[in-house]
């Protein structure tokens, strides 16, 4: 267990100790102890991953009440849809701004009911990577971010696919959400065409796909859409997008806001190399990750001549 303080101490092990026998209260419905001591020590981000499996979320989300807690982690838990609705009954009574719920077992109830609550807290980043969310699941869940103040949402590796990819992505039109991941959604190229048809009509500003199956097909759907976006970061790292992909993708960055582009790990080779050493001096791009794909050291240097040099243009 970690959490900072006002001062940033490093905590001792008889004050770790103390905490944990506090949050144990908790257990037993008494919060008064455990809440003065958060205040009383100005904690504002808390780590209570694998810490909560045997306390109630109704009871610690009132426990917090009253704190200057902005950021929870509560990350492998086993918290279910049921969990996650007792915790959503005190949200608004927060100070929460960031909410961490990766490595549970968060379905498409919880994650609507998640969602609806959101529109009287103060919360803009949620982390729900790494549960069981399917594509119904993570549309609700956009459909529900309307009247709220979340921005950046992760639901990495839940079972979305490309059509619940796309669903979500049409949703986000209504919200403030301008950044959002779905590493290992399995996408794949039919699902990365869907996306992009909702992609030019949402307010993203940065946008993670890495380990999705997209390949060459999926970077040319990216490619024609990209310039009626706002977009500026976009990840497609571990993919297999290749030279063909990666040439259709850096030849319209020009008329882009993409400036920061990650592409390792995808069988680039020299000729993806060359495409990217040739349209870069062109765009807006600052940073551009390229490792794993075997690219030649003097096509290199070149690329990163072209950064630092784009750097200091913008």
């Amino acid at each position: 267990m970690r959490y900072e303080t006002r001062d940033g101490s490093i905590n001792t092990r008889s004050t770790m100790h103390t905490f944990e026998a506090l949050l144990q209260e908790v257990t037993s419905g008494k919060y008064n102890n455990f809440r003065a001591y958060l205040v009383q020590k100005n904690i504002k981000k808390l780590n209570l991953g694998k810490m909560v499996r045997n306390i109630s979320l109704r009871r610690l989300g009132k426990a917090l009440q009253g704190t200057n807690i902005t950021h929870l982690n509560l990350k492998h838990n086993n918290i279910n849809d049921q969990g996650i609705k007792e915790f959503t009954e005190a949200l608004q009574y927060t100070q929460l701004t960031h909410i961490g719920l990766s490595f549970n077992e968060i379905g498409d109830q919880g994650a609507k009911d998640l969602a609806k609550a959101l529109s009287n807290t103060h919360i803009s980043f949620v982390d729900l990577s790494f549960n069981e969310i399917g594509p119904h699941g993570a549309k609700d869940f956009g459909q529900a971010l309307v009247d709220t103040h979340v921005s950046c949402i992760d639901l990495s590796f839940n079972e979305i696919g490309g059509l619940g990819a796309k669903e979500l992505c049409e949703t986000l039109y209504h919200t403030r959400v301008t950044e959002l991941h779905l590493s290992g959604a399995k996408i794949g190229d039919s699902g990365a065409k869907h996306f992009c048809r909702a992609l030019f009509q949402s307010h993203l500003r940065r946008i993670n796909l890495s380990m999705n199956e997209i390949g060459p097909d999926g970077a040319k759907y990216f490619a024609d859409v990209l310039p009626n976006t706002a977009i500026t970061h976009i990840n497609l790292s571990f993919n297999q997008i290749g030279s063909q992909g990666t040439k259709d993708l850096i030849r319209v960055l020009f008329s882009t806001q993409v400036a920061h582009l990650s592409l390792s790990f995808n069988q680039i080779g020299f000729q993806g190399a060359k495409f990217i050493a040739e349209y870069l001096p062109h765009t807006k791009v600052t940073s551009v990750e390229l490792s794993g794909n075997d690219i030649d050291e003097r096509i290199q240097y070149k690329i990163d001549e072209t950064i630092q040099s784009n750097r200091e243009k913008s």
